[in-house]
């Protein structure tokens, strides 16, 4: 994501070194859901321009996809999923093979090392 445009593809390297265009912040929703909010495009979210499935890209929206929060057991690691037709679909890095990476959703079996959060004051 470099510009915060509706509709562009979120990654997960920033290629851009600007400081902000890729740290989000969790916003909390009833008990164990969130959403992803942009902490420079302060009115942009982790959203989809499609129905939710395999490989889907996670864009730039202002109406937010809704994730429910997983944990790991370890400390400040989590997986992040929504449910589409009874299946859960898994925010990971797309099957894309470009750079820098895109976010997308992923069945389990495609889902590799969990999320680490870094928390701010």
């Amino acid at each position: 994501m470099r510009s915060g445009a509706e509709g562009e593809h979120v990654t997960v390297e920033s290629a851009t070194g600007q400081p902000g265009v890729q740290e989000w912040i969790i916003e909390h929703h009833l008990e164990d859901k969130i959403t992803f909010r942009n902490l420079l495009f302060n009115d942009k979210y982790m959203g989809l321009d499609r129905e939710p499935s395999g490989n889907a890209p996670i864009v730039v929206s202002s109406n937010p996809l809704i994730f429910t929060l997983e944990k790991t057991g370890e400390s400040a690691k989590y997986n992040f999923y929504v449910e589409e037709d009874g299946a859960s679909l898994y925010l990971a890095v797309s099957l894309n093979k470009i750079f820098p990476s895109q976010a997308a959703l992923q069945p389990k079996q495609l889902v590799g090392a969990p999320w680490s959060l870094s928390f701010l004051e």
